[in-house]
């Protein structure tokens, strides 16, 4: 069975930035690693209505184009709804996400991710000693967020 995947879009948009910065290039080939999996079936991605939302927001025309060509690989999508936003305010409430980050984390436990990837320290950090846990209907859902690199330090890929 494969690991399910959510990105942040940072994670998505992490081989067109400054590929010179030591910790930017050892996201990127996490990343790449991540990609490997995902086409050999081990790993699924699920995308948002959020997701697609920031990438259409890319300003620069050749990257925002690169960027949405990964978008093309998931296996889920999760909508915006009235679940989604509750679900987001829960978050927001509990964990002190910020409105879009909460969404994304919100798409994550709704589209059953295993794991909520970012690059973003902010997020990262704080769910370094505890995983994001959040009530859904009669559900409890609980995913791992953590930054690629250490993700697939983790998985040994």
């Amino acid at each position: 069975m494969a690991i399910v995947l959510y990105f942040d879009t940072n994670v998505l948009c992490r081989p067109f930035d400054d590929q010179m910065v030591r910790r930017i290039r050892r996201e990127t080939e996490a990343f790449e690693r991540i990609l490997e999996k995902i086409e050999a079936k081990e790993a699924a991605f699920i995308s948002s209505e959020i997701l697609v939302f920031e990438v259409q927001r890319i300003i620069l025309a050749a990257k925002r184009a690169k960027v949405s060509i990964y978008l093309g690989l998931h296996q889920g999508y999760q909508s915006t709804t009235s679940e989604t936003l509750a679900v987001a305010n829960e978050i927001i409430r509990n964990f002190k996400l910020a409105p879009r980050d909460a969404l994304h984390a919100a798409s994550a436990a709704l589209g059953k991710a295993q794991y909520f990837l970012s690059c973003d320290d902010g997020i990262t950090r704080r769910f370094k000693t505890r995983p994001l846990s959040v009530n859904i209907g009669t559900e409890h859902r609980i995913l791992e967020v953590m930054n690629p690199a250490v993700f697939v330090a983790n998985m040994e890929w």
